[in-house]
């Protein structure tokens, strides 16, 4: 069996205990309205109000963000790869420093097609505006900034999209997923 690396042990750790947390508060598997016409290997079940519940689907081999590496011309950090590639899920919320967040993930095959265009389209904007390269991993409340990986170090960083500066969250991927609380939002 393949032994699986940092950041994909953390992911899949953090992942479950957001899984046990939704079912200890709501007593059911975590929904979403905005999954509802989206097919993919994390749906459980649809109900009457268009709510789709879900559990994440580990992929047997942890696909690669190659197709923004081909576009960009430029490796991503490995932890990235793995944090996008080794699961099918929803996305997560979390609080990280008191802060809440909410990690990104891919549903199915065709939202990890659109999340790396998604990607290109953000390392464009950041190459044009002379930033460091960095690509996002998740959202927060204030829509001027995301949450990012630093390609160039693999720090954890929150990113302002219109400034040139960072803040450094975590030294890397695992780091700070490891760090961070399930956060149940309906």
């Amino acid at each position: 069996m393949k032994q699986e690396n940092e950041t994909t042990s953390a992911l899949l750790e953090l992942t479950n205990r957001f899984i046990v947390a939704w079912q200890e508060q709501v007593g059911s598997n975590p929904y979403n309205t905005v999954y509802d016409s989206m097919d993919s290997p994390c749906v459980q079940k649809f109900n009457d109000e268009s709510e789709v519940y879900w559990l994440p689907h580990k992929r047997r081999n942890t696909i690669k963000l190659e197709g923004v590496e081909r576009g960009m011309e430029m490796k991503i950090q490995n932890s990235v790869h793995d944090f996008y590639g080794s699961q099918y899920s929803g996305n997560i919320s979390i609080v990280f420093n008191e802060q809440e967040y909410l990690l990104l993930q891919a549903w199915n095959e065709d939202d990890f097609i659109r999340l790396q265009e998604n990607i290109i389209g953000h390392l464009v904007s950041q190459r044009k505006a002379k930033r460091q390269p960095s690509v996002f991993i998740g959202t927060t409340s204030d829509d001027d900034y995301v949450l990012s990986c630093c390609n160039l170090t693999g720090h954890v960083v929150i990113d302002r999209l219109s400034k040139k500066n960072q803040v450094v969250l975590a030294p890397d991927i695992a780091t700070f997923l490891n760090q961070s609380t399930p956060h149940v939002n309906i």
